[in-house]
């Protein structure tokens, strides 16, 4: 119809109504694409917002799962601190204490995977939809933090393998068949001949660092995901 009007009008020779003719179109395929464009951004927020909560909800499992090792990885550094120091003393050390230290020291910590909500959130979702400066900027603290804790912690192993190359030699080993890698059951440990052997020192020491270490990266991770959990609360207290 706008387009018979138009027409008519240019036979008319009524150049006005063509001209108002044409800022009608004009002006209504702009209002057209502002809104559609309303309508996608406001899908995509929706969206931002709905895998946010996922991530959340993710990220509470992941903190308690990561908890749990921090502390298991503390308690066998302080392990290997006091099996240390009893070695350097003239104090007996129980066959079965030390079996349970060196079982505990042969742990490999494993670093969970990250929640597949926060990889689409970092990766597939534009984090400015999510509307605030500082939850954004806590989620990128996370990602930085877990990309960096993963770096680490493989390159931490090689304390790990050192250590345990240097305690082997003292260590009974009851192997599981078919089971492959570094996991074993310690049967006995040969305190007097470590306590004869410097080196053993040095092994523990290893082993020492590298759970201190695992300790200290994973709980570098829990105060990352504790920021975005803090700036989540703040989001919804507003």
């Amino acid at each position: 119809m706008l387009l018979r009007s138009v027409s008519q009008h240019m036979k008319d020779q009524n150049w006005l109504a063509v001209w108002l003719d044409f800022v009608i179109v004009v002006v209504g395929v702009f209002i057209g694409i502002q809104v559609a464009n309303w309508n996608e951004l406001q899908n995509e927020q929706i969206e931002a917002q709905r895998t946010l909560n996922t991530a959340l909800v993710d990220l509470v499992a992941l903190r308690e799962e990561i908890s749990q090792t921090v502390v298991t990885h503390l308690d066998v550094a302080i392990a290997i601190d006091a099996f240390m120091n009893s070695m350097e003393s003239d104090h007996e050390i129980p066959p079965e204490i030390a079996r349970r230290v060196i079982q505990s020291a042969a742990l490999v910590g494993v670093f969970p995977s990250t929640p597949a909500a926060l990889d689409d959130l970092l990766v597939a979702v534009r984090l400015d939809l999510l509307g605030e400066d500082a939850m954004r900027d806590a989620l990128r603290t996370l990602a930085e933090e877990l990309e960096a804790t993963e770096s680490f912690l493989a390159e931490n192993l090689k304390q790990y393998s050192a250590g345990i190359d240097g305690i082997y030699p003292y260590v009974s080993v009851n192997r599981t068949p078919g089971v492959k890698g570094r996991q074993f059951e310690v049967g006995a440990v040969d305190v007097d001949a470590m306590r004869s052997d410097h080196k053993t020192r040095i092994a523990l020491t290893k082993l020492y660092i590298y759970h201190s270490n695992q300790h200290s990266a994973m709980q570098g991770v829990i105060d990352a995901i504790d920021l975005v959990f803090a700036e989540a609360h703040d989001v919804s207290e507003r």
